[in-house]
């Protein structure tokens, strides 16, 4: 198969979005199809063309961003010429120009679409809302309409997304991709000894330090946590100061300084390095707001290492924790409650592990690839290659 990803960023650029996206291309490449990923040249110190895992990036220049969007004018072309020469579309939402991909897949090329639904969108003030908001919807409309399925990351999301529960005549949910994450002896982390952590007590958040995030309920709950563990340490692993559309860090810097050795900043690390970090934790936080947030994957790459969770009670964020029983689930915007929990982690975290080929049987990411592979081979009419393999 020929399939052409459409979606606004991609590798290097980070996010839950992104990461999901990539390991689909990279195990729809490693079993033998042709990917080319279409996205926005948002950073233009990159390519404009590269291979990635083996995929061809096309990257289509910006002509202006807004908030986390961006316009891309010439982005018609490109979507005409690329869905003539695949066999699929597999559209990521949100998506400000999803429309444009969808309208040139389905009226142009005659090729099928799938759309994954990766989250709701929240505009961060009114004066964006009002300039952005109507045509973004009306973009995400006009895809959801010419998809021929719609993927959603988890049930419980679906049914509480207002947007969504308008096409569940063709949804269907899977789980994200996750592996196993495994450490790289070449490149080790050696977290403790790089930090001075010895004899710490480690809480771990890990992503983007953005709004929908809450890392600032985490913040005020640090205080809280170091009355009954004053060893305590908060590590921070993510983008800080580069995020895209965001002001978190800038807001938080002074509070975070103010709170001393106790808030540790680690940046960006690899999978390999991830691998060492988890099961360092005691615990790891979720603290996610709103629903841009609809799975939190960092959740299950943490429980595979042996370490509980303390995520929100929000739809899809609480998945993870009620499906193993790994952690605890908590109020969203309400530091005392997530306090509270991590010391009851902390407190008693035996109790929360589980078994890690448990939590593998329940999030196994081949059974995600599995899907696609099979969902864009029933859109075109062929055999499976995963349905014939079993």
């Amino acid at each position: 198969m020929k399939i052409l990803t459409a979606l606004t960023y991609y590798a290097p650029h980070i996010s839950g979005l992104t990461v999901y996206a990539r390991r689909v291309v990279r195990a729809m490449v490693e079993r033998g199809h042709e990917v080319t990923v279409l996205t926005s040249h948002y950073d233009r110190s990159l390519p404009r063309e590269e291979i990635i895992d083996g995929a061809k990036v096309v990257r289509v220049p910006v002509l202006f961003r807004f908030s986390k969007g961006v316009l891309m004018p010439t982005l018609p072309w490109h979507a005409a010429r690329l869905t003539l020469s695949h066999d699929i579309v597999y559209l990521h939402l949100p998506q400000f120009e999803a429309s444009v991909t969808a309208i040139m897949a389905r009226f142009l090329a005659r090729k099928p679409i799938i759309t994954s639904h990766q989250c709701d969108v929240l505009l961060p003030n009114r004066t964006i809302r009002l300039l952005f908001w109507p045509p973004i919807a009306a973009s995400h409309r006009i895809a959801a309409a010419l998809s021929n399925q719609i993927v959603a990351l988890s049930r419980d999301y679906a049914e509480n997304s207002a947007f969504l529960r308008r096409y569940t005549h063709k949804l269907l949910t899977v789980y994200p991709p996750i592996p196993d994450l495994q450490p790289d002896p070449s490149n080790r982390l050696n977290l403790r000894e790089r930090y001075g952590l010895d004899n710490c007590r480690l809480v771990g958040f890990v992503g983007r330090l953005a709004e929908d995030k809450g890392v600032h309920y985490l913040i005020d709950a640090v205080p809280q946590v170091l009355e009954r563990f004053p060893d305590a340490r908060f590590l921070l692993v993510g983008e800080k100061e580069k995020v895209i559309g965001e002001t978190v860090y800038e807001r938080l810097k002074d509070k975070i300084d103010s709170l001393g050795e106790h808030v540790v900043s680690l940046g960006v690390l690899p999978d390999t390095q991830l691998a060492e970090f988890y099961p360092e934790c005691e615990v790891l936080v979720l603290p996610s707001i709103n629903s841009t947030e609809a799975f939190g994957m960092v959740q299950v790459e943490a429980m595979l290492k042996g370490t509980p969770v303390v995520a929100t009670d929000l739809p899809g964020v609480r998945v993870a924790v009620t499906v193993t029983g790994m952690g605890e689930i908590v109020p969203p915007r309400d530091d005392k409650a997530l306090a509270q929990a991590i010391i009851r982690v902390m407190s008693s975290r035996s109790s929360y592990v589980k078994p890690p080929e448990d939590i593998k049987r329940i999030f196994d990411p081949r059974k995600t690839y599995d899907f696609y592979e099979d969902l864009f081979s029933a859109q075109l009419g062929i055999p499976s290659p995963s349905a014939e393999s079993t």
